[in-house]
């Protein structure tokens, strides 16, 4: 991004050039509007290769002045400023009610440790809702706008270096309100399992059961960094019905298949399932034969921290992401040495989800806290929770409030990836504490463990924040290769094991 004093000499809006071939004016609402809040013209061009990019003013006068750059690529060079995490996800549309304020916050970073400012636009209205500073390698961006100041079409933010360097965020896209009307979303079906390349297609049934018609949108999330890829509007009277078919072309998958979570929601309601793509690894494109029955632990949350004596209780959802019905063992394994403390057998068709308790009876604790890894394992998959038991006085009163406590209620991957790609690990924190705190979460990655990424947090009592860690991954030994990675707050954790492929 190239910037110029507008009182550089010209009453004119400057005229810009690459290599000496004129690129056009720095005209238009966005160009005016930056104008009237900074001062400054500006133009932002990709640079691919070596280049002069010179702002000529006064262009039509004689011999108007000039002012330029000299731009050299190299693989070393600087990089451009990178978003983190947003939130709340800019997946998520939230409805603009009158008199609130809707937050906005991303954490950016910058390689050269050269952040400088994040501009904030509302869209449509092409207004600067405000300019914040930011500094060095990391820091965290904010606006607090409020619904009169915004429309539907949402906010959008330029992150910029010291340098000039810039990064756009997605939006934050809204809705408008429709008074007593509720839309709840009554049934959702899907073609999945698909091939590469092929479409999508989710058929959701939307209930209006609220007292008044309304309408509402109807988007289409998807990924482990979710995504909206499709939106439809519809309408509906009290106690009306409709039927709305949102589709998603997909990529080929790495590794052969692919799953990852798809969600529909409207502004009341969502609907969460799991997406299957499948590679055509034959030249006469019939399949390989079907998947045998593949359980995999979608979720997992505990009742943790829970007292001496009590039960510890495992919920989990498990999904069978293969092409045939089957039984597995699910085991509830418990402690440093690990011991199996319960178990259940489940039969799922292809597609077919189940959630259950699984449960534990917690001994006393010794030192007065005690802490220990859960595990739920199909065979084929497994999840891990760190817990905690804790012990009261004689007569069941706490000593004082419990101090920050960071737990991780989730986390998934975009696994399996192919060498050399990011592997994105999304988690859920909350603070189940009495007190607010500061903890840094770290990725730890691999057999030999390392922490590849991570992230500072200040959480209030029972505040959750959900991000993304990052860890590169390099080429796989023999094609394959299958390793843990672990998100680690210092008082919990939870595990998974991610594949890389050639």
């Amino acid at each position: 991004m190239f910037e110029i004093d507008h009182d550089a000499g010209s009453e004119q809006s400057p005229e810009w050039h690459i290599n000496g071939d004129s690129k056009g004016l720095s005209l238009g609402p966005w160009f005016s509007t930056y104008h009237q809040y900074t001062g400054n013209e500006f133009w932002q061009y990709t640079v691919e290769k070596d280049c002069r990019v010179t702002a000529v003013l006064d262009w039509d006068g004689a011999g108007g002045n000039t002012v330029a750059w000299t731009i050299n690529t190299d693989s070393a060079g600087l990089a451009p400023p990178q978003i983190r995490d947003t939130r709340p996800s800019t997946a998520e549309r939230r409805i603009l009610e009158p008199n609130t304020t809707l937050e906005c916050e991303m954490d950016v970073t910058d390689p050269d440790g050269n952040l400088d400012r994040v501009v904030w636009w509302a869209l449509a209205a092409d207004i600067i809702l405000d300019i914040t500073s930011v500094s060095g390698r990391e820091d965290t961006a904010r606006i607090t706008p409020s619904s009169e100041d915004i429309v539907q079409e949402g906010v959008t933010a330029w992150v910029i270096s010291e340098n000039g360097l810039i990064t756009s965020s997605n939006r934050w896209a809204f809705a408008r309100p429709d008074p007593d009307s509720q839309f709840t979303i009554t049934g959702v079906e899907t073609n999945s399992p698909i091939g590469g390349g092929e479409t999508l297609e989710v058929d959701a049934t939307i209930r209006n059961t609220g007292r008044e018609s309304g309408g509402t949108l109807v988007d289409l999330i998807i990924g482990h960094d979710p995504k909206r890829v499709s939106t439809q509007s519809v309408g509906a009277d009290p106690g009306e019905e409709t039927e709305v078919t949102l589709e998603f072309e997909a990529g080929q998958p790495s590794g052969g298949r692919e799953v990852f979570p798809g969600r529909v929601a409207t502004r009341n309601d969502t609907h969460d399932f799991t997406i299957v793509v499948t590679e055509d690894d034959s030249s006469d494109g019939n399949e390989d034969g079907p998947t045998p029955a593949t359980f995999v632990v979608q979720e997992m949350t505990t009742n943790s921290p829970v007292g001496g004596g009590e039960n510890l209780l495992v919920e989990t959802t498990i999904q069978n992401i293969g092409d045939e019905t089957g039984r597995t063992d699910i085991q509830l394994i418990v402690g440093h040495s690990p011991q199996v403390e319960d178990s259940t057998m489940r039969t799922l068709e292809p597609g077919e989800s189940a959630t259950f308790t699984l449960v534990f009876q917690a001994g006393q604790p010794s030192g007065g806290r005690e802490e220990f890894p859960v595990m739920v394992d199909t065979g084929a998959d497994s999840a891990t929770r760190t817990v905690a038991v804790v012990s009261g006085n004689e007569d069941g009163s706490e000593d004082g409030p419990t101090p920050a406590t960071f737990a991780v209620q989730e986390m998934t991957t975009n696994s399996p990836v192919g060498g050399g790609e990011n592997l994105l690990v999304e988690t859920t924190i909350q603070n189940i504490g009495d007190e607010t705190g500061r903890t840094d979460i770290q990725l730890i990655v691999g057999h030999s463990p390392q922490v590849e990424d991570s992230t500072m947090r200040t959480l209030e009592p029972g505040e959750s924040a959900t991000f993304t860690l990052t860890f590169q991954t390099g080429q796989p030994s023999g094609g394959r290769e299958e390793f843990p990675v672990v998100v680690d707050t210092g008082a919990d954790s939870a595990t998974r094991t991610v594949t890389v492929v050639d």
